[in-house]
């Protein structure tokens, strides 16, 4: 252990690797004030540090200084470099403790240490603490580009060159700013100077563009995306008229369907007004030279939103009951892929129907990996699930499809989770015009609930699959 105090990074205390931890304490006899502690380490085995000091040799017990934990202590190479530890504040006492923490003792070699070095570093680092927080800042706030040709006046771009000199300077300066051993207060007084300098050459400039439309662009690509939400309903959501908007905008197929409470509506008249309103906002996006009349179509555009939500409707269907199946109560369907026949929609999958000779079918050419995603407009609860797939002669394994997930989507992550797995490899059963003697059922891996949920099918054979109907089915009461 005493290799670790000798001050020379040639020897080491090796630990030995049938030990989860190790400690060392040092008693001076007289008090020392420390606020920081140094570790040269020969391996990166040390998951945690904690340093704790005694006032007096006769206290019972340690008190903390300094913990760290959550990533592993790099190795120093040669012991040329010290990993430090900061303490919240100095603190004084005659008996100092270190302890780590080693991870998997039984698989390594000899975990050990060149050397421990404790300090009082007593020098000002608040101007190089600032320098540091503001650099970043700097840099976080700088885009990297050629020249401000595509930029507004509101944004400062640099060089990725440029950036990448400037964030190498950061990095120096923030070592001085770790570093417990150095003896002068110059040394940190010098490295302000330099990011100061590096900040100077950073060839931060403003952008060309005598407006900033990041802001109406946003407003723009959300509208377009709620313009062609809620249904179009010819008769306030009973049973209306559904068009190609929400349905099939390939087909531009529409029929007659019930739309539920959790599905809303609008009319043909609110979303011609709204698709205006996002159009204007386009035209001044994309020709205007005056911030004001950017900022003034960014209300407008804004206004016109929430008169489109306002005028949403709801559907005058019945609630959803348990143990039901909740597809074709879908707000919106869409799918990665399809025939080339109109009569074989995706939309055909989730109508709740095999007895009206509807189908999705895909085309033979890239057809797999394909998904049906259905966003049921707010959140929905999932138990199971089933496909009645298509077969031109029935039976157990006729229906193409071997390998699928069930889905659903994130939030938070912005991800797709799935839920169920198929087993195995051998293909689902596939069923004539009407019959789902050979239906496919499954259990999701827990309820699960979501907004939006698809069907993300991976293998079949031939390529292209068809299926009469696609379910997803609330939980039991």
């Amino acid at each position: 252990v005493l290799n670790a105090l000798d001050g020379v990074n040639t020897t080491q205390w090796e630990m030995g690797n049938t030990t989860n931890f190790a400690e060392l304490e040092l008693d001076f006899g007289f008090p020392v004030t420390a606020n920081a502690i140094a570790i040269r380490s020969f391996s990166n085995y040390f998951t945690s540090v904690t340093v704790s000091y005694k006032v007096n040799a006769q206290d019972a017990d340690w008190t903390q200084a300094a913990a760290h934990s959550g990533s592993t202590v790099p190795a120093s190479t040669n012991g040329s470099t010290a990993w430090p530890l900061w303490f919240g504040a100095a603190v004084t006492g005659t008996q100092f403790k270190l302890r780590v923490t080693i991870s998997d003792s039984s698989q390594v070699r000899d975990p050990g240490m060149y050397e421990f070095e404790l300090y009082n570093a007593g020098f000002d680092r608040t101007a190089l603490e600032a320098a540091i927080e503001d650099a970043e800042d700097t840099l976080e706030d700088t885009v990297t580009a050629d020249d401000g040709t595509a930029l507004p006046y509101t944004v400062y771009w640099a060089t990725a060159a440029a950036k990448t000199a400037y964030q190498t300077a950061i990095t120096a300066a923030k070592a001085v700013f770790n570093n417990p051993a150095i003896t002068v207060q110059d040394t940190i007084d010098t490295a302000v100077g330099t990011l100061a300098a590096a900040t100077a050459t950073l060839g931060r400039a403003a952008g060309d563009l005598p407006t900033d439309t990041r802001a109406l662009l946003a407003a723009i690509a959300k509208a377009n995306i709620l313009k062609d939400f809620p249904w179009v309903s010819a008769n306030s959501g009973s049973t209306g008229k559904d068009v190609s908007y929400a349905a099939d905008p390939q087909s531009a197929q529409s029929w007659e369907r019930s739309l539920y409470p959790n599905q809303k509506w609008v009319t043909e008249a609110n979303r011609t007004t709204y698709t205006n309103a996002i159009s204007a906002a386009g035209t001044v996006a994309s020709t205007s030279t005056a911030q004001a009349d950017v900022d003034a179509a960014l209300g407008t555009l804004n206004a016109a939103t929430g008169t489109y939500t306002g005028a949403f409707g709801a559907g005058t269907g019945a609630a959803i009951g348990s143990n039901a199946n909740i597809a074709p109560r879908y707000q919106k369907v869409t799918a990665s892929n399809r025939h080339n026949n109109a009569g074989l929609g995706w939309e055909s999958a989730v109508d709740g129907s095999i007895a009206n000779n509807k189908r999705w079918a895909t085309s033979s050419q890239n057809s797999v990996p394909a998904y049906l995603e259905l966003d049921f407009g707010s959140d929905v609860t999932i138990a199971k699930g089933e496909i009645v797939a298509f077969a031109a002669t029935a039976g157990a394994n006729a229906g193409r499809i071997s390998a699928f997930s069930v889905d659903y989507y994130d939030d938070a992550e912005e991800e797709w989770v799935s839920v169920y797995t198929k087993p195995g490899a051998d293909a689902i059963g596939g069923n004539v015009s009407g019959s789902e003697t050979y239906k496919f059922s499954f259990d999701l891996d827990q309820n699960t609930t979501a907004q939006k949920f698809r069907l993300y099918i991976t293998a079949s054979n031939p390529l292209d699959f068809s299926i009469w109907e696609f379910r997803l089915i609330t939980p039991s009461p």
